[in-house]
């Protein structure tokens, strides 16, 4: 699907001439990353808890990119008029494989919750994690925060952050955008993890 979405990419420059929407092919790399950490995660047992630990925060802190490209079909409509059907499907195809990035990888983390720190409900913390996720896709989309600022911005984030948690009532709309988004996140991943049950009681 990765391929695919490049091929768009790719047929769309060629025929349209500029470079809209080209910003999707680097928010597919970001999407690739907390996959690639998780990947390794499973593959590889840490002999040192505290690698494990530090790769796994390093998953939680790029894993908003990969849904986060849902967000970039705000930009439909902007490109060349003739081509908005096309730009649809870029968009869409992108999206899909983001948010399939995402909930691989988050399984990924489960079975390492539930193997090498015996949780046994690792769904649970899954739904903590994507809304958490969705407050980081805020704070990317809205705030235009990226997951490296931590360490170049990392007080001004926090700022960002704290006041909307000290004084909610004054940022509804963080709330709602955290709230109806993670919502999306956690019943789409639930049909997901669905899916693979059903799946694999079928064999």
């Amino acid at each position: 699907m990765s391929v695919f979405c490049l091929l768009l990419s790719f047929g769309r420059r060629c025929v349209a001439a500029d470079n809209f929407l080209s910003f999707l092919v680097w928010n597919l790399v970001l999407a690739f990353i907390p996959w690639l950490i998780s990947a390794i995660l499973h593959v590889r047992r840490f002999a040192v808890r505290s690698v494990q630990l530090f790769l796994m925060l390093l998953w939680l802190l790029f894993f908003p990119n990969a849904p986060y490209i849902l967000t970039d079909i705000i930009h439909l409509g902007k490109g060349k008029s003739f081509l908005l059907y096309y730009d649809l499907i870029i968009l869409l195809a992108y999206s899909f494989t983001g948010l399939f990035y995402a909930f691989v990888s988050l399984h990924l983390i489960e079975s390492i919750l539930a193997r090498d720190f015996h949780i046994k409900r690792p769904f649970i913390i899954s739904v903590f994690e994507l809304y958490l996720c969705a407050f980081g896709i805020y704070l990317g989309r809205f705030l235009r925060w990226n997951s490296w600022d931590i360490v170049l911005h990392g007080r001004t984030i926090l700022s960002d952050i704290g006041i909307r948690v000290i004084r909610p009532v004054f940022y509804v709309d963080t709330w709602m955008f955290v709230f109806f988004f993670g919502t999306m996140l956690v019943l789409c991943y639930q049909s997901y993890r669905s899916f693979l049950t059903h799946t694999r009681n079928d064999k």
